[in-house]
C-alpha cells in the first residue's frame, strides 16, 4: 500500500517531467497538435475531458454527450495506435479499454458510430463495472497494464482527489494514455494528475446547399495543459478523410479563460 505523501511526491515528479522525455501522439489537427508543448498528446498522462453540452433545468441524466463521447474515442483511437517509426513503417491499433458504470446511462456506447472515429469492435474492450468505484480501479488496472494501448472511463457523480493521482500514475506505469470523461452534471473541478484539460461541446453544422445538415460541429477548448496555454477550436468532422479539420469560418485562438470554461449552447 503507497502512503498519501509518497503518492504526492511522484505526482510531482510526473508534473515536472520534461517535454523532450515525453512520447506523444499527434490528434492529426495542426492547430491542436501545435497548442500542445509536446506537438501532440503524450503518452503515460492522464487526460480529462469534460463535457460542455448545454445542462436541462433539473440536472437531466448524469451522462456524457455525443461530442464529448467522439473526441474521447479520437483521442483514445490516437494514443492507442502505433508510432510507425518504431513498427516498421506501420501504425498499429492497439486495444482499448472503455469502462462504464453498468446499467448507467453512458452503458450504451454504439459501436458504428465509434468505427469511423478508429475504435472498431477488434480493437475495444467494454468494462461494466457494478460501482462508480469499481469503474476507477477498472481503469487504473488497465491503464497499467502494457499490452492496453489507451483506456477510456466514465464516472458519474463527485470524484475523489486520489482517483485522479492514482490514474495518472498508473497511465505513466503502463506507458499508454488514460482518458477520464466527465458529464455535464458533474461539479466543475480540476482533476488533480491530469497533463491536458479539455471541453468539448456540439455546435451547428455549417448550412450546405440542398439543405441539410452538414457535417458535425464541435467546439472544443483546452482549459489547461502544463507549459501550455488555454485555446479554443471550432471543428468539423470529415468524413471522407477521418479526421477532423478547423471549421473554415472561426479560426483557432487562444481562449478566454471563462468563456473556455463555460459549456456552449448549440441551436
Amino acid at each position: 500500500m503507497v502512503d498519501l505523501d509518497t503518492l504526492r511526491a511522484r505526482v510531482r515528479r510526473l508534473e515536472r517531467a520534461d517535454r523532450a522525455v515525453l512520447a506523444t501522439r499527434r490528434l492529426d489537427v495542426l492547430p491542436l497538435d501545435r497548442a500542445l508543448p509536446w506537438g501532440g498528446l503524450p503518452l503515460g498522462c492522464l487526460h480529462h475531458i469534460a463535457d460542455g453540452s448545454p445542462v436541462a433545468p433539473g440536472g437531466g441524466r448524469l451522462c456524457a454527450g455525443g461530442a464529448a463521447t467522439a473526441f474521447a474515442a479520437l483521442m483514445a483511437a490516437r494514443l492507442a495506435t502505433t508510432d510507425p517509426a518504431r513498427t516498421r513503417g506501420v501504425a498499429r491499433p492497439r486495444p482499448v479499454v472503455w469502462c462504464v458504470l453498468a446499467g448507467s446511462p453512458d452503458d450504451s456506447l454504439y459501436g458504428p458510430g465509434l468505427a469511423p472515429l478508429g475504435l472498431t469492435p477488434g480493437r475495444l474492450l467494454v468494462v461494466r463495472a457494478p460501482t462508480p468505484a469499481a469503474v476507477a480501479w477498472a481503469m487504473e488496472e488497465a491503464a497499467r497494464c502494457p499490452d492496453v494501448g489507451a483506456v477510456v472511463g466514465q464516472i458519474p457523480g463527485a470524484l475523489p482527489t486520489v482517483a485522479g493521482r492514482r490514474l495518472a500514475l498508473a497511465a505513466e506505469a503502463g506507458g499508454g494514455g488514460a482518458v477520464l470523461l466527465r458529464p455535464a452534471q458533474a461539479p466543475a473541478e480540476r482533476i488533480p494528475g491530469a497533463t491536458t484539460r479539455w471541453r468539448a461541446a456540439p455546435a451547428p453544422s455549417a448550412p450546405t446547399p440542398w439543405g441539410e445538415p452538414g457535417p458535425p460541429r464541435w467546439r472544443l477548448a483546452l482549459e489547461h495543459c502544463r507549459n501550455g496555454r488555454p485555446h479554443d477550436w471550432m471543428v468539423e468532422w470529415n468524413h471522407d478523410t477521418g479526421h477532423l479539420d478547423l471549421a473554415a469560418d472561426l479560426p483557432d485562438r487562444p481562449a478566454d479563460t471563462d468563456a473556455a470554461r463555460a459549456p456552449r449552447r448549440s441551436a
